[in-house]
């Protein structure tokens, strides 16, 4: 059994598809595709899993005629072999690999090339006549051709009627005055009229009744004129005074509440909470370095021991720090 192997670029794979499915042989079909063309047709990728592994994608981005004929000829010289018959088949719409037929041919193999010139039939050449347009209708036989020097349709010849005068030529140009077949009346002339209006009739004004006088017309009364709109005065409204600010103050008293909630040994720490109390929360350190800062001047002591009360203020849950840059949030 013959193995058919074909070379075809992806734009020409039609006329090898109808002979691929339709034979028995086995086949093999190498594709020559341009990755980078966006106009591959989808009607073909659709069918392509009809195939199954015997179609082999080959990338031309970077090739050229030359290219593609080096690869058949490679490929070829590849799978020639003596003890299986194999069919070579170069399918192509134009004629830039019929020379890579021609060396392959020369070489000894046989190799055929597939066109679309190929696979239909040529129709018969009909010599020109030279001229453009349609083709003159054939004139039936027996009517006999007349020859005329002007160009369009022949005139209708006009039908001969029986038993009809010859008319008599005259010099003047134009149609032939019809015969007159009795005597015409005498035209007595019409008196002729005056150029220019025909004078007017003076009635006698006695005889014109006074009712049929036009009375005349009355001239139309002018509407009377609006009156304008006063304009509106804008009347500026007083804008009402704020209530000033009153800071609430924070007694002693109110100190020492919040600081029975909060009981401890440690006399750093009830100093420290003596003092945050006392102050509004707008006045307290915003973030952790300042409060710690804090501390150190309020006890006197070193960073240490400001930063071990500074934890047991979190663990009581007086403050929370873990905002951006250390930023401290009282929950008191």
């Amino acid at each position: 059994m013959a193995t058919s192997i074909f070379f075809t670029e992806s734009k020409d794979f039609k006329l090898i598809k109808d002979r691929i499915l339709n034979q028995e042989e086995d086949y093999l079909v190498y594709v020559y595709a341009d990755t980078t063309n966006v106009r591959i047709p989808k009607d073909l990728i659709m069918q392509l899993p009809k195939y199954g592994n015997n179609l082999i994608w080959i990338d031309t981005a970077d090739m050229d005629a030359a290219d593609l004929s080096h690869h058949i000829v490679l490929t070829i010289g590849t799978l020639v072999n003596p003890e299986e018959e194999i069919d070579f088949y170069i399918v192509s719409k134009s004629s830039k690999l019929e020379k890579t037929t021609i060396f392959l041919r020369n070489q000894g193999i046989p190799v055929e090339m597939i066109s679309p010139e190929s696979d239909k039939p040529k129709a018969a050449k009909t010599k020109g006549t030279g001229r453009r347009g349609r083709p003159k209708k054939a004139v039936a036989e027996g009517t006999p051709a007349v020859k005329t020097g002007k160009r369009g349709r022949p005139k209708k010849e006009k039908p001969v009627a029986e038993n009809v005068e010859a008319t008599v030529k005259s010099g003047k140009r134009g149609r032939p005055k019809k015969a007159q077949a009795e005597p015409v009346a005498e035209v007595v002339e019409a008196p002729k009229k005056k150029r220019g209006r025909p004078a007017k009739v003076q009635e006698v004004a006695e005889a014109v009744a006074p009712e049929q006088k036009k009375a005349p017309k009355k001239k139309a009364e002018k509407p009377a004129k609006k009156e304008k709109k006063a304009k509106k005065v804008k009347v500026v409204k007083e804008s009402k005074p704020r209530k000033e600010r009153v800071d609430k103050e924070i007694t002693p008293e109110m100190v020492q509440e919040k600081l029975n909630l909060f009981t401890s040994s440690d006399t750093n720490l009830s100093t420290v909470l003596s003092k945050l109390f006392a102050l509004k929360k707008v006045a307290r350190p915003k973030f952790e370095n300042k409060l710690i800062d804090f501390i150190k001047r309020e006890t006197l002591e070193d960073d240490t021991v400001a930063e071990g009360i500074f934890t047991q203020l979190q663990e009581m849950q007086i403050l929370e720090a873990g905002g951006p840059n250390g930023r401290v949030l009282y929950k008191d």
